[in-house]
């Protein structure tokens, strides 16, 4: 490979490619796909059907074990490094240490100091500590590595560790020392491993605010629990109680109990396991229903701020940095998904005491009821709020509804609404067939080129609102800025594309035989949407879109617009010119808005005040 200088290794990574500087890679995350794409199709294809099958639980992705177990392991020096011809060696100017061996870890510096080992009359003999509960006493040995941690020690001759994976795997029965360590992670909290012994354990548990250890009870153990701080509420044997600090609860076996944290702040408590089995496999879940942060007691926020998701589709552009602001690392931003709980991309919470949580996890905290009576019957969150900026033209598509997106693709139908925020002068959509059309038709104006001549091309305006009911035909065309309000799916078919290639040289995939399923071949009627409008002194209300799925509105605000929400759903706030403060009727709870701002609003019957000049789409179900 080339040894560039210094000088010119930012030029390469800016390019696309990665660096190799003898055993430290750095690259692009989609450049190495796409070489491993190249040099082993079969594990991207294996690696690629792993990641369409995941499911995503508020911060945990999970894999199906089934088919991370059928990917075969592969180095990424054989599979990658040494078959690419994108690879540069730059010449390092920082220490650095390539760990490959456990020998290596004396000479990272992470050793402690003498306190707490002694190495007497031993040559070539390495010790590193890691404990500050153990001393570690080595006496007259020669060509020894001792590693000591919190729960394991390994004792081996110098240069021998490379063969510590297959003891591993020649011990399966001692698996649980090597996949875990002290503390363990759960999506209530964490524990940690203070005493491990066969016939006794003693653990610190935090358990997070507002989240509950379900329902569950032990067959071979008796569970001792002090409380050291925070509100706990606790069910056993069948009766619900509230502790606090210092308190003491004794679970024994076989009984049923479930803590939750009520407080606002963690809730720790030390447990002290005994009897003949205190492992973790001990443990019988029970079936019980998940509680929300309002039946736990706690005062919902009557608003949130979020922070989109964003996307660098190929025909993107940079208004949404230039006009909105949007901070994000792609040159190019093509959409952010204002309000996303899909998980292809999650908007993310940026107010309040659930800063920093995903949507979806946040929804999850304040429960179902506080999406609105009419999302109960729903089994997933049901709408999705972006911005689109087309500097080119977007692929000819179909959605499908959602008696075929449930049955093929587990996800949501997409029935969407735009709203035209911004245009060129000779900016244009096309929206379903001019006449009636054959699949025979269709199939051959794609081969030939030709399927735009097939589609109504309807010029627009700004302020311009179109329904896209699923099933027709459609493309944005360059030039245009849109808000887009639609059902949460990304389920999309790719009819044409105008043979472009993304910058790795692929053709974008089409999905021609589910499109052709599901796509209306009648002649299709533009939809152009003749707006209601309810004007006041402040205010300028047009209706952009009213179906099952969504009501959205236009608000042009010039002074104060209360805005009632009757409980019956959540509510969207997006601003898209001006700014604005929003306030509770009660006036205790403000926030300031600006354009390009989201806000969720939680179904609760509340009265809220927007006071400002700009335009904001409103939109609930």
């Amino acid at each position: 490979m080339e040894k560039p200088d210094a000088a010119t290794a930012a030029s390469y990574f800016e390019a696309g490619d990665y660096l190799i500087n003898s055993g430290m890679f750095l690259f692009r995350v989609g450049t190495l796909v796409q070489e491993i794409r190249k040099f082993y199709p079969w594990l991207y294809n294996s690696c690629e059907a792993a990641f369409y099958m995941r499911k995503v639980k508020g911060r945990h992705t999970y894999y199906p074990s089934e088919v991370l177990e059928g990917i075969q392991a592969v180095p990424i020096e054989k599979s990658v490094f040494e078959k690419t011809g994108r690879g540069k060696v730059i010449h390092s100017s920082f220490r650095w240490q390539d760990i490959g061996s456990l020998e290596d870890l004396s000479m990272t510096g992470i050793q402690r100091d003498d306190r707490n080992q002694i190495v007497y009359e031993s040559t070539n003999t390495t010790v590193l500590n890691q404990s500050d509960r153990q001393l570690v006493v080595a006496n007259n040995l020669e060509n020894i590595t001792i590693i000591n941690t919190e729960d394991a020690v390994y004792v081996g001759r110098t240069g021998e560790s490379e063969k510590l994976k297959g003891i591993m795997k020649e011990n399966p029965e001692e698996q649980h020392y090597f996949d875990q360590g002290r503390i363990i992670y759960k999506p209530w909290g964490t524990y940690e491993l203070l005493n491990v012994n066969p016939r006794y354990v003693v653990r610190k548990v935090v358990v997070t605010e507002g989240k509950t250890i379900y329902a569950h009870q032990h067959a071979h153990r008796t569970e001792h629990w002090i409380i050291v701080c925070g509100r706990a509420r606790i069910i056993l044997k069948g009766s619900e109680r509230e502790y606090g600090a210092n308190d003491s609860i004794e679970v024994p076996e076989n009984t049923a109990h479930q803590i939750s944290n009520i407080g606002n702040e963690p809730l720790v408590f030390m447990e002290i396991s005994t009897g003949t089995m205190v492992e973790e496999r001990d443990l019988i879940s029970i079936r019980s229903r998940d509680l929300s942060e309002a039946e736990l007691g706690y005062q919902v926020e009557p608003f949130v701020r979020l922070l989109p998701a964003f996307k660098d589709y190929l025909w993107g552009g940079t208004r949404l940095r230039d006009i909105y602001g949007k901070k994000c690392d792609y040159e190019i931003i093509a959409e952010s998904w204002e309000l996303s709980a899909h998980k292809e991309g999650q908007s993310i919470v940026a107010s309040g005491r659930h800063k920093g949580l995903l949507f979806s996890e946040y929804l999850d905290r304040i429960g179902k009821e506080k999406w609105g009576w009419k999302c109960q019957p729903l089994e997933r969150f049901p709408l999705l709020v972006k911005l689109i900026d087309a500097k080119e033209n977007l692929s000819v598509q179909v959605h499908p509804d959602d008696s075929y997106a449930l049955e093929k693709e587990n996800e949501y139908g997409k029935n969407e609404m735009w709203y035209i925020l911004q245009c060129d002068p000779d900016s244009c959509i096309y929206c379903g067939f001019k006449r009636d059309v054959t699949r025979e038709e269709v199939e051959k104006a794609v081969e030939e080129n030709t399927i735009l001549s097939l589609l109504n091309r309807i010029p627009i305006k700004q302020g311009d609102a179109f329904f896209i009911p699923a099933g027709t035909v459609h493309a944005i065309g360059k030039g245009s800025l849109i808000c887009e309000i639609q059902q949460s799916s990304n389920c999309t078919y790719r009819l044409y594309d105008y043979n472009r290639k993304d910058k790795y040289g692929n053709y974008r995939e089409l999905h021609m035989e589910k499109a052709l399923a599901v796509m209306d071949y009648s002649r299709y009627e533009v939809q152009r949407f003749d707006s209601e409008t309810i004007e006041t002194e402040d205010v300028l209300l047009r209706i952009l879109s009213r179906c099952k799925y969504f009501e959205c509105v236009s608000c042009t605000l010039h002074g104060t617009y209360s805005l009632e929400e009757d409980g019956n759903s959540f509510y969207s706030l997006l601003c898209v010119g001006g700014n604005a403060v929003l306030k509770n009727q009660e006036g205790t709870e403000r926030m300031d808005i600006k354009a390009g701002d989201s806000i969720f609003i939680p179904a609760g019957g509340q009265k809220f005040l927007l006071e400002g000049e700009g335009e904001f789409i409103i939109t609930h179900i």
